[in-house]
């Protein structure tokens, strides 16, 4: 194989001496230094005796173009059998490695489904060395395609999938709920997780991972409202001895973000801001995303850092405020917001998910189980319990998205509304 570039985390660095490695791979610290990140390109006929046409962004992203561009468009049926595979030229699959993390099987088949329905019509990345591209992406996960030629390549997409199936196959695990240390027990749980990387002989290579450091890394030069070591310090100690473990909120304890620590994808395509009139209150947090034609999805991150030092249920509970004439958007692709924690052990598990749209939203808290539409220019309340019983640092993060219409001369995509009122409670 020819000489590949392993980009892996430093923390890895151990469990990847174990294993033996391609000749010329060695890992770095900083997992795409050097290397080039640029959108996909998909090409394919989308009618019937058409010339192909080529649409930029990931799979999911492109299938929704597909869809605008031609509602009766038939997707391809993907599949391909064990034996087609095993005769190509995938080869070797480290474990572990690449990304920032594992990331849930479910997302991965999801992602690797809609690889699928592209056929085989083929996915571009640039010309390398070191350029990388996301051929699948969401809610912080990602299927990253690094190519180390001199030359552009244009692997089929379905040939991709296949990566995925390798990967998973030879990489998962299942990680299970700790053990029940405090009566009454909440309910146990267990997840499929994935973390991986393989490399073709055309010397280029796919990564299943954790990609929510990689928002950072595609941020030139964005800006990261953190709160002061002595901020974290304070809100830390009173975590650990009160018992409510209340979350900072501006609306009456700060006039400014922090201690919310505010990342967006694109810096021109997000804000987080403190704007008047929230819940009961003075302020609250106003978070808003825009993405234009021909413009990347609009992806941003809002999270807080807290210490639970007691082994016990807590939830979390807050309000939105989805204003008038705030949502704009080209069907299907409705903007949305996923709620994430990231327990101490370093997992991430999603609480709920939002959909919105021009005179409604919608809501799907998944424990305790609820959904509900909630109307404009009304404060909605809402309460998700915390995954596990885990003592240590968690983090509770507000992902909202905004996916640019896929046709020229419609209306930019653009989302805004309101949040107040966090607190972490014991349940």
């Amino acid at each position: 194989m020819k000489s590949t570039l392993l980009t892996l985390l430093s923390s890895a660095a151990a469990a990847v001496s174990a294993v033996a490695l391609p000749d010329g791979v060695q890992a770095v610290d900083n997992p795409l230094e050097g290397y080039t990140v640029v959108p996909m390109e998909w090409t394919g006929s989308i009618e019937e005796g058409a010339d192909p046409i080529t649409l930029t962004g990931t799979a999911e992203e492109v299938v929704a173009q597909i869809q605008k561009l031609n509602p009766d468009y038939v997707f391809p049926d993907g599949n391909t059998t064990e034996p087609e595979m095993e005769k190509r030229s995938q080869g070797h699959i480290i474990c572990k490695v690449g990304g920032f993390g594992a990331m849930d099987v479910r997302a991965a088949h999801r992602e690797r489904d809609y690889l699928r329905s592209l056929g085989n019509n083929v996915c571009h990345v640039g010309a390398g060395p070191r350029t990388c591209t996301k051929i699948a992406c969401a809610t912080g996960d990602a299927i990253i395609l690094c190519n180390d030629n001199g030359h552009a390549i244009s692997p089929r997409c379905s040939y991709l999938a296949d990566y995925i199936d390798h990967i998973i196959r030879a990489c998962s695990w299942t990680v299970n709920s700790p053990p029940c240390t405090v009566r009454p027990c909440g309910p146990s749980w267990s997840v499929d997780m994935v973390r991986g990387q393989q490399f073709d002989s055309d010397n280029y290579n796919a990564i299943v991972a954790k990609d929510t450091s990689l928002l950072s890394w595609l941020a030139v030069a964005a800006p990261v409202f953190s709160a002061p070591a002595d901020a974290r310090s304070a809100l830390d100690a009173r975590a650990c001895t009160t018992p409510t473990n209340s979350l900072k909120n501006p609306s009456f304890e700060s006039s400014a973000v922090t201690p919310w620590i505010f990342k967006p994808t694109y810096i021109k395509l997000g804000s987080a801001t403190v704007v008047k009139s929230g819940y009961k209150s003075d302020h609250a947090i106003q978070a808003a995303g825009t993405s234009g034609y021909n413009e990347p999805t609009s992806y941003n991150k809002l999270s807080q850092t807290f210490k639970i030092c007691k082994a016990a249920r807590f939830q979390l509970s807050w309000s939105m405020l989805l204003p008038k004439n705030s949502v704009t958007y080209t069907a299907p692709s409705k903007p949305g917001l996923f709620v994430q924690a990231k327990s101490p052990d370093g997992l991430s598990h999603s609480m709920g998910s939002f959909s919105f749209d021009t005179k409604t939203f919608s809501s799907n808290i998944y424990t305790p189980s609820f959904k509900g539409t909630h109307k404009v220019d009304q404060w909605a309340n809402f309460v998700a319990d915390l995954p596990t019983s885990q003592t240590g640092t968690w983090t509770i993060s507000m992902e909202w998205y905004v996916m640019g219409p896929g046709v020229k001369e419609t209306k930019t995509s653009t989302l805004k509304f309101k949040m107040d009122n966090f607190v972490v409670k014991p349940k």
